[in-house]
């Protein structure tokens, strides 16, 4: 796992404006942006026990569910937070944003 990575994906992340936010699936931009406020401080509250690999998967997960698009930029972080030794659940995570969920 890249650490550095990591910390770089959730400012990222945790740096967007509800107007910088966009959804795949109806929802209240209201509401999906508090959802992804939540999943972030969830993630950085399981990353400070040192689990960041299964905060990473689980805000991933989390961001999907909403249907958050991200930048390329954003999904290559999160893909090399994650380091070359994916499981099989982070890979398709990723490979799910980049066929899915990425901003053109």
């Amino acid at each position: 796992m890249d650490i550095q990575a990591y910390e770089g994906f959730l400012q990222l992340i945790g740096t967007m404006t509800i107007d910088q936010m966009s959804f795949r699936y109806e929802i209240e931009k209201e509401k999906g942006f508090q959802e992804v406020r939540s999943a972030i401080d969830t993630a950085r509250d399981l990353g400070n026990f040192g689990e960041r690999r299964l905060a990473l998967e689980n805000l991933l997960d989390n961001l999907s569910e909403v249907g958050l698009f991200l930048t390329a930029e954003q999904i290559q972080t999160a893909n090399q937070a994650f380091g070359k030794k994916k499981n099989k659940n982070e890979q398709l995570l990723i490979d799910y944003y980049k066929g899915n969920l990425t901003k053109k």
